[in-house]
């Protein structure tokens, strides 16, 4: 479902879930009670909330800015709601 839902449209992926048997509704409340373990600010808990009602999200800047900072907050907030999490770098050191 990870894999298709970048490169295939929402309907389609949730038909293939709805097929192999499981449950596509998403709204379980755990996104109003976020789970990061670093300090956050209003931005980052925009975009926790943002995911709550999308299949993904680009976090971008310039150096320095807290987008790793961002994506460890956003890694363990949704791997604490039992999700699965995809992340990908250009190079190893940034993984």
């Amino acid at each position: 479902e990870a894999l298709a839902s970048v490169v295939a449209d929402r309907d389609q992926v949730d038909e293939a879930v709805r097929e192999s048997g499981q449950d596509v509704s998403t709204d379980d409340g755990t996104a109003d009670r976020l789970m990061m373990p670093l300090p956050t600010n209003a931005e980052q808990e925009r975009i926790a909330r943002q995911l709550a009602t999308s299949r993904g999200v680009t976090v971008q800047g310039p150096p320095g800015t807290g987008k790793s900072h961002t994506i460890v907050n956003l890694v363990s907030h949704l791997v604490a709601q039992g999700k699965r999490v995809l992340v990908t770098a250009e190079k190893e050191q940034a993984l």
